[in-house]
């Protein structure tokens, strides 16, 4: 494979909001507005940190009601391109289980408020719950989206004959009707092991091993793709669950500081990592 513009392995992440998650109750949102939200913008906007940010249309719009200048300051950061904004719709739902013009509509409609209140058109999406199928592609590409990110391992466990250093860099799914998107992978097992690391169950050097394996400077790697709610706040389900104060922002800062700072590696926006490939050297994903 050839490859250019690239001299470090790339590091991705995406911090999923999603206002309707289930150990949320709705007179907790003021807290995960202050908790989990602003020190994300603050890592962005603070310590000049590159990450990118998923949410629910109707997942802006609750935060809206709760804080206003939140979502200024989030349309502030990507208007001066310090991070990037990658869509899923208005609401969470498990597309291949959907009729397809309530799809549409779903996608159309986040999209509608992510203009409306960031003033962004997003051209990669998060595939909701990531459950993938490629009657999907047709209704991306219909509302002009040029990425999907799903996840690898659930992908990689069906395709026995796949290599596994496809997953760090991007694929083309195709349809029935010969309908294309890219990939931009997530890796479920990885985002885990981020979690547990800012947990305190595992140490960095378990953390960092899958990542110190990689010797490929042409590589991305994905650091972390799921949940936004989870750091620095507990809903008190069980008693692991019942810890008030864990400054797990400020850890979650501190590793990507640590690895910004290592030559070796770089936070890129994930629409980044479909620049860096040149399209005739993708390989196909059936």
């Amino acid at each position: 494979y050839k490859y250019y513009f690239i001299n470090m392995i790339n590091l991705y992440s995406l911090f999923h909001l999603n206002s309707s998650f289930s150990s949320i109750e709705t007179n907790d949102l003021p807290k995960i507005v202050d908790k989990c939200y602003w020190p994300l913008l603050n890592l962005i906007d603070r310590e000049n940190l590159c990450l990118n940010i998923e949410g629910t249309g109707s997942t802006l719009k609750d935060i809206y009601k709760i804080d206003k200048l939140w979502i200024s300051k989030l349309k502030e950061l990507l208007k001066n391109k310090k991070c990037e904004f990658i869509g899923s719709g208005h609401r969470q739902i498990i597309s291949p289980l959907i009729p397809y013009d309530m799809n549409l509509f779903n996608i159309r409609k986040g999209d509608l408020i992510y203009k409306d209140l960031i003033n962004v058109k997003p051209k990669i999406a998060y595939v909701n719950e990531q459950t993938y199928s490629k009657s999907l592609i047709n209704i991306y590409k219909k509302n002009l989206y040029k990425a999907l990110i799903i996840d690898w391992n659930n992908s990689y466990s069906a395709n026995p004959n796949w290599k596994n250093h496809m997953q760090y860099y991007p694929q083309i799914a195709i349809d029935d009707y010969n309908n294309s998107i890219d990939i931009i992978w997530n890796n479920s097992i990885n985002f885990q092991k981020f979690q547990r690391f800012i947990y305190g169950e595992i140490n960095k050097k378990e953390f960092l091993k899958e990542l110190k394996r990689i010797k490929n400077k042409n590589y991305s790697f994905s650091l972390y793709g799921s949940d936004a709610e989870i750091f620095d706040y507990r809903p008190k389900r069980f008693f692991y669950e019942q810890k008030d104060s864990l400054q797990e922002w400020k850890k979650i800062g501190n590793i990507f500081n640590e690895l910004e700072n290592n030559n070796f590696y770089k936070l890129i926006k994930i629409s980044e990592i479909l620049k860096s490939f040149k399209k005739n050297h993708f390989k196909k994903k059936e």
